[in-house]
């Protein structure tokens, strides 16, 4: 999980390849609220999360197994985010 640099955004990401966007809000009285802003399905495990400077883009690191791999080349399929 990250967040970006604002610290208004929260990334997840799990072995299931989804990808959740949350938004950080500071509660009345102290503590935080996140607030589902979306999700990306990714194509294997995603494995880790990094923020551009500006918080406007992720680059989502995913882990690939050699059975997904041989079926992606066999198809001449390209991994898909979104």
């Amino acid at each position: 999980m990250s967040f970006s640099p604002s610290a208004k955004m929260l990334a997840t990401t799990g072995e299931d390849g989804i990808v959740f966007f949350l938004e950080a809000k500071t509660k009345d009285g102290g503590g935080i609220e996140l607030l589902p802003r979306g999700f990306v399905t990714v194509t294997g495990a995603a494995r880790g999360i990094s923020w551009r400077g500006d918080g406007k883009m992720v680059l989502i690191a995913c882990s690939w197994n050699e059975d997904r791999m041989a079926a992606n080349r066999t198809s001449q399929a390209s991994p898909r985010i979104g």
